[in-house]
């Protein structure tokens, strides 16, 4: 009698062991497996990298009257690309501001129609920013300013090019 007792013991701690092995299983493995998954439905409505980008406040740009003939195409250099950089984050505003209007589809009418026409206008400024930079940048080449002084002007004309053959 005494071995039958022990057998339904040592059945019944095998059991609780293989149910709590069970259980450490689930959670370690397959919850966090779950949650990985579902990311899209528990994650915050809006992340860090989707934050709302602002309008750009103008900077004051650099007086190239009365600079030596190396300094003078540098200011210009400098003024455009305060110029490009203002552009590009209006239009990001811009577009984000025309999203966000056609995703809650509110405004409507004129508003949104103006949207539109203010998104127009920061591409065209964009791209006439960029126009103007690669046209300043060239010109200081054709004055003699040197290369290394031009270093970090050709990496954003390089951005620039590399934008206008993708899009």
């Amino acid at each position: 009698m005494m071995d039958h007792r022990v057998g339904r013991m040592r059945r019944v701690e095998t059991g609780v062991l293989r149910w709590g092995f069970s259980v450490l299983l689930l959670w370690n493995f397959f919850i966090p497996a779950s949650v990985a998954l579902a990311g899209g439905f528990l994650s915050p409505r809006s992340s860090a990298s989707e934050q709302r980008p602002t309008w750009a406040v103008p900077a004051k740009r650099l007086e190239v009257s009365g600079l030596g003939e190396e300094e003078a195409p540098l200011a210009r250099l400098e003024n455009a690309r305060m110029r490009l950089i203002e552009a590009e984050q209006n239009a990001a505003a811009a577009n984000f501001n025309l999203t966000r209007a056609r995703t809650r589809r509110y405004p409507r009418g004129e508003a949104l129609k103006d949207l539109k026409e203010r998104q127009a206008a920061w591409q065209r400024e964009q791209r006439e920013a960029e126009t103007d930079f690669l046209r300043v940048l060239g010109e200081a080449r054709r004055r003699g300013v040197g290369s290394g002084r031009l270093l970090p002007f050709d990496e954003i004309a390089d951005e620039i090019e590399s934008r206008n053959e993708r899009g």
